[in-house]
């Protein structure tokens, strides 16, 4: 069985890579840096990125075998 990927779902597949590749970024520089708007941005980008996946997974089904988890990580910046 093949899955077929159209446009639309291609192009939500790429924004929610880009999404994830930002959040992880911004995450890694909060590592080493304590800078309140790039927490507000990660915020926002997690809010974004977690909006898309649903929508993803409305539309087509989980994103991976067992769905996308949810985030119960806390970084030590977020304490």
């Amino acid at each position: 069985m093949s899955i077929q990927v159209t446009g639309d779902r291609h192009s939500l597949l790429c924004h929610i890579a880009s999404l994830g590749l930002a959040v992880y970024d911004t995450i890694l520089y909060l590592d080493t840096n304590s800078c309140p708007e790039a927490r507000a941005f990660l915020e926002k980008t997690k809010a974004e990125y977690k909006e898309a996946v649903c929508r993803y997974e409305e539309k087509y089904g989980p994103i991976n075998l067992c769905g996308h988890p949810d985030e119960d990580i806390h970084w030590c910046w977020q304490l």
